[in-house]
């Protein structure tokens, strides 16, 4: 049995070039708005133009631009967490309370349901946030495997087994713990 499990640790900030693509996005989407309220014929309008081109930009972006910057790693033991990065740091879990693991998903998994599924997860957006003598900590992990949910399994029975205070919430916030520790 396996008895850790190590993550790429994660930066929580997104970087310049992704707002970047983030800001023409939405100025593209404000001037389609624009246009139609205006009454302008799009097939001339600087608008769609604009569109467009953000349009591309946002979907390219996603297969090029990184949202985050790898700056160690992250292990889940099952008596510690231990974050690598300048130094190693290991928060044993006998006093480690409000454990909660945000999972936002895996690279690969599509975004969503609607227009935007033509895009993907990059694995980013998960994040385990804890309380240690009394400081509260976050960090940001990368899952790349879809299977995250299923292996970290035999570290959480474990947790569960020695009292570990902790939770799983999905991306919208919804507690799946009960869900992924019957698998």
């Amino acid at each position: 049995m396996r008895s850790k499990f190590s993550y790429p640790l994660l930066n929580k900030k997104k970087t310049i070039p992704y707002f970047v693509v983030l800001v023409i996005w939405y100025s593209g989407i404000l001037s389609i708005i624009l246009c139609l309220i205006l009454g302008g014929e799009l097939k001339h309008n600087i608008f769609l133009l604009i569109f467009m081109i953000s349009f591309l930009i946002r979907f390219l972006g996603n297969f090029v631009v990184k949202k985050y910057k790898i700056i160690g790693s992250i292990e889940f033991t099952s008596d510690v967490i231990r974050v690598i990065n300048t130094e190693e740091r290991n928060f044993e879990l006998n006093k480690t309370t409000n454990i909660i693991l945000d999972y936002y998903g895996a690279m690969g998994e599509p975004v969503g349901l609607y227009f935007g599924s033509l895009l993907f997860k990059d694995g980013s957006g998960n994040f385990v946030s804890f309380e240690y003598e009394n400081v509260s900590y976050q960090f940001g992990f990368m899952i790349k495997k879809k299977y995250f949910l299923n292996s970290i399994c035999l570290i959480l029975r474990g947790w569960k087994d020695n009292n570990v205070d902790f939770k799983i919430l999905n991306q919208n916030k919804k507690d799946i713990t009960s869900k992924v520790l019957n698998r």
